[in-house]
């Protein structure tokens, strides 16, 4: 008993060590979440993106677009220890170089040196007045650049400051019918968890690179995707706070948005329609409540899973078009080649806990309440499933026998070029030692054909003597 109460109270003494920091989120969905930070010396106020999908502190030390002159003058900064690496990072849609330097940060508790990317050439990253000026990548080290050897911000945190391997992003609106931005939108909270406040459902990590997770269903209404489970997660399904939209394989894509449109149909007529995606509709004949809820199953442990129910609130996007008499929207919704992208317009209606120390992704039910539909998401509880789990994860992590065009001319090459090789290895085998050359070619024919009439050896030697023998007499 005594030991027992010994190990508590060292548990408890080391839990109050542990720090903790807590930064206020500014911004929304459609134009990016971000924090205030003080770059170098003299201090440089900035802002930065917090992006779960990428894992560099990216600053932009140029104008990020023209005209701007928000962005971090890295010449004015005495503490800049420039490191002489190029990098150059390619995203979805945008791209970026630059070069890799040391340079102190205090987002609050001080100053502390970070490795960061300086952006000197930047390729659409950044909206035209934008309120952010750089990235702050929350992901693990092997998706680092130019390689994993740089730490990334919440690595070198964990390693400077004695806190727990866990962050939380609770992020908030505006949500379609609340336009209302509040100047502080969220949370950002390091080394704390809520599991003391919340109910957190947790799905597995598969692999840490980004925040890799299996998603083994997708739902609108009470209508299943028709597609296997392993095609949702292909390539990859990933948490991606620094994407606005969610993005779905291009079959996904077209039947989630076909079966939306069917269930407004009846409201939402072809002519208000501008695309798939984006409508202007009167105002008297709008009606949220009549779009369906998106439901997004994910694994929870072997056999069984949970949801997330995503009401329209979140997947609708208000659409910049100045009139007065028509509600204009579009889909939170993008096409990607292969896997999935959940990005902010989900996740603000839940709150997302990064538990790098358990290697699992948490949501709890946001805090944030919309007083025309109450909860912006909510999250079932755990059912049982006597799927395979296992069949849903990445096909290029588990020799799927679905392979790319690429694949298929390389392994039909292979395949061919195999079997010359062994054509010619057997033709040399056969002609070396099995066949042979001149006379002993002639004696086996000899041999085979009287064999074949039930002639004895002794005779078919004889007869050959003989006829060796004649052509001889003739030429004496």
């Amino acid at each position: 008993m005594l030991f027992w109460t010994v190990l508590y109270a060292l548990y408890i003494s080391y839990c109050n060590c542990q720090k903790s920091y807590e930064v206020n989120i500014y911004g929304e969905s459609q134009h990016g979440y971000y924090i205030t930070v003080h770059l170098g010396t003299p201090a440089q106020e900035i802002n930065l993106l917090l992006d779960t999908g990428s894992s560099n502190i990216a600053i932009a030390v140029q104008p990020p677009t023209p005209g701007d002159v928000r962005y971090f003058h890295a010449n004015r900064s005495t503490t800049l220890k420039r490191l002489g690496i190029a990098v150059d990072l390619h995203y979805i849609v945008g791209r970026w170089k630059g070069f890799l330097a040391e340079e102190i940060m205090d987002f609050g508790e001080g100053d502390m040196e970070f490795t960061i990317a300086c952006m000197v050439s930047i390729d659409e990253i950044f909206e035209p007045n934008s309120k952010f000026h750089g990235l702050l990548g929350l992901g693990y080290p092997a998706i680092a650049l130019p390689n994993p050897s740089v730490e990334p911000f919440f690595d070198s945190l964990i390693k400077k400051q004695n806190i727990a391997n866990i962050f939380v992003l609770d992020l908030c609106g505006p949500y379609f019918t609340s336009v209302l931005q509040k100047t502080i939108c969220g949370k950002f909270e390091m080394g704390s968890t809520l599991m003391n406040y919340y109910h957190i459902l947790y799905t597995p990590i598969v692999k840490e690179w980004y925040y890799e997770i299996i998603l083994t269903d997708l739902m609108i209404g009470t209508k299943h995707v028709p597609v296997k489970c392993w095609e949702l997660n292909k390539d990859k399904t990933v948490i991606d706070s620094g994407t606005t939209a969610l993005f779905l394989p291009k079959a996904v894509y077209d039947w989630t948005v076909t079966e939306i449109r069917k269930k407004v149909q009846h409201i939402i007529l072809d002519k208000y329609w501008m695309n798939e995606t984006a409508a202007c509709i009167p105002y008297d004949k709008f009606d949220i409540a009549t779009f369906p809820t998106l439901t997004m199953t994910f694994y929870h442990t072997a056999n069984s899973t949970f949801s997330l129910l995503v009401s329209p609130e979140l997947y609708l996007l208000p659409f910049n078009v100045e009139t007065t008499i028509f509600t204009c929207f579009k889909f939170a919704f993008e096409v990607l080649e292969n896997g999935v992208l959940i990005g902010s317009s989900i996740l603000k209606g839940f709150i997302v806990v990064f538990d790098r120390q358990n290697k699992r992704i948490g949501f709890a039910n946001s805090k944030n309440f919309n007083v025309t539909t109450g909860l912006p998401g909510t999250i079932t509880e755990p059912k049982y499933t006597n799927q395979n789990i296992e069949l849903c994860k990445n096909v290029y992590e588990s020799n799927s026998y679905d392979l790319s065009p690429v694949m298929i001319v390389v392994l039909f090459t292979a395949v061919m070029v195999t079997l010359i090789l062994l054509y010619m290895l057997v033709s040399w085998i056969f002609k070396h030692f099995f066949m042979n050359t001149g006379e002993s070619s002639e004696t086996s024919s000899l041999m085979a054909l009287f064999w074949k009439h039930g002639k004895p050896e002794s005779m078919l030697i004889s007869q050959e003597m003989r006829a060796n023998e004649e052509p001889f007499d003739e030429m004496i």
